[in-house]
């Protein structure tokens, strides 16, 4: 059976914070390879809004995560990224651009930032 390691996994090997957790994280991150678009979407959501870390290097961090960990769809994940990163619109917002974008998926939506750019 695969492993999925959760958000609070991810981010204690990213963080830091307390070399105990780092070191356990560090551990079983090797040992749970994929990392879904989910969990991603809870480490930006605490990194932005707890951490305070800005868009780029959020991106940044989690694209040489990519180096350690497989991504569910790397090409969602890193079209999600890219868009995280160079527009204004939230994490789930540039998710459903990324499948709208690759797949050629329709997206309905009532939101007028994300209706702009699911229309350029």
């Amino acid at each position: 059976m695969k492993k999925i390691c959760d958000a609070n996994i991810i981010l204690r090997y990213l963080i830091k914070d307390d070399e105990n957790l780092f070191d356990i994280a560090k551990k079983e991150i090797q040992k749970c390879p994929i990392v879904p678009i989910v969990i991603l979407a809870e480490i930006v959501y605490v990194l932005k809004g707890i951490y305070k870390v800005s868009r780029n290097d959020i991106v940044d961090t989690l694209i040489t995560l990519s180096d350690e960990v497989e991504y569910e769809d790397i090409n969602i994940t890193l079209q999600t990224l890219n868009f995280f990163k160079n527009l204004n619109l939230d994490f789930a917002d540039c998710y459903l651009l990324a499948r709208n974008k690759i797949n050629k998926e329709e997206i309905v939506t009532f939101d007028n930032k994300l209706n702009k750019e699911l229309n350029k």
